[in-house]
């Protein structure tokens, strides 16, 4: 083995495992390899179960700390393993986009699955997940639904008080993470969907992908502390909301239009109130509506800024993941095949 990572030996006695479909499992890493290492093994586990065969790539997000000093791995259903070396940090969002464009261009993977590595995606959830892909035809992509998270209540909170924000804003209510699995035609859509850079799962949603969804609760950590933060939280919603941006603009100009033309139709009200039947408004009242009214127009100018400021990117040179990706790939090496360790 090359790059630092010491010989693991492999189970020679293992039985041939049938194969309906190739899959490639992607998971991004940022410094928690304790929990790869003991998420691997139940992988394979239930890719064993289902007879299905897969290779597993780990794409490194700069990470700071070095991957274990021995992996003692003894995997079955899991052929290969590779680390995806990235050169620098760049978020787990598109940690997950270059190694979807990675796979797209290095292989004809005909599924391929995202996960987290820290566990809290149930590995048990991977057979229904293959299934309900198989089951459609193969035609969509199928995501794991979150029905509970497993933070504390000061993040859940937060991460309602986000969902509530992107429900008025985007007009549909986050209802997955990462965890999915999808087919070769959705994987090279959406490797060529910019908006795939910022957020693997609103890019699904933006770019009209056909959608399942299977019912699934998060798992536990299985090992050290997550990294999402409040810090964090915000940067990820703001994101999602990002690949939006038309749509947001397009909403809050709306919002800010019907809120201007209220505000002066009850101005009109009041002074035709007066005219007609000399009733005297009261001076605050005016005052508070002029006031309102003169930051309407305000906010409605700032919107048609936005507005236009979102048609002006369109036309200028986007980041294609599909082309692009190879800028922050460092290396890619094998740390582990079926019968060779």
């Amino acid at each position: 083995m090359t790059d630092g990572f010491p010989p693991v030996q492999s189970d020679v006695s293992r039985p041939e495992v049938s194969t309906y479909a190739s899959l490639q499992i992607v998971i991004p890493v940022y410094n928690d390899w304790e929990s790869v290492s003991m998420l691997l093994p139940l992988v394979d586990e239930q890719l064993l179960a289902g007879g299905v065969r897969a290779d597993v790539l780990l794409v490194d997000d700069g990470s700071l700390s070095a991957a274990a000093s021995s992996w003692d791995l003894r995997l079955t259903a899991i052929h290969t393993v590779r680390i995806l070396r990235l050169k620098r940090n760049v978020g787990h969002q598109r940690a997950i986009c270059i190694g979807l464009c990675f796979l797209a261009d290095a292989c004809d993977c005909e599924r391929v699955m995202v996960m987290d590595g820290d566990g809290e995606d149930a590995p048990a959830d991977i057979p229904r997940l293959l299934k309900e892909l198989q089951g459609n035809d193969a035609t969509r992509i199928v995501f794991a639904e979150r029905l509970k998270r497993s933070e504390g209540m000061v993040f859940s909170f937060f991460y309602a008080l986000y969902r509530l924000a992107h429900w008025m804003l985007v007009g549909h209510r986050v209802r997955v993470g990462n965890y999915s699995v999808m087919n070769r035609e959705c994987l090279e859509s959406l490797c060529v969907s910019p908006e795939m850079w910022n957020h693997y799962a609103a890019a699904v949603y933006a770019t009209r992908q056909p959608k399942a969804f299977i019912p699934t609760r998060r798992a536990q950590r299985l090992a050290g502390t997550s990294s999402m933060n409040f810090q964090a939280l915000v940067t990820h919603g703001l994101s999602a909301l990002s690949v939006f941006s038309d749509r947001i603009s397009t909403r809050l100009l709306i919002v800010s239009l019907v809120a201007g033309l209220a505000t002066v139709a009850v101005l009109a009200a009041m002074t035709l109130l007066r005219l007609t039947t000399g009733y005297t408004v009261p001076g605050w009242a005016a005052s508070i509506g002029g006031a309102v009214l003169l930051f309407l127009v305000q906010i409605v100018a700032l919107v048609f800024t936005f507005c236009f400021l979102v048609l002006i990117t369109r036309g200028q040179n986007a980041f294609i993941p599909a082309r692009d990706y190879r800028f922050f790939v460092r290396s890619c090496t094998e740390i582990w095949h079926a019968g060779g360790g």
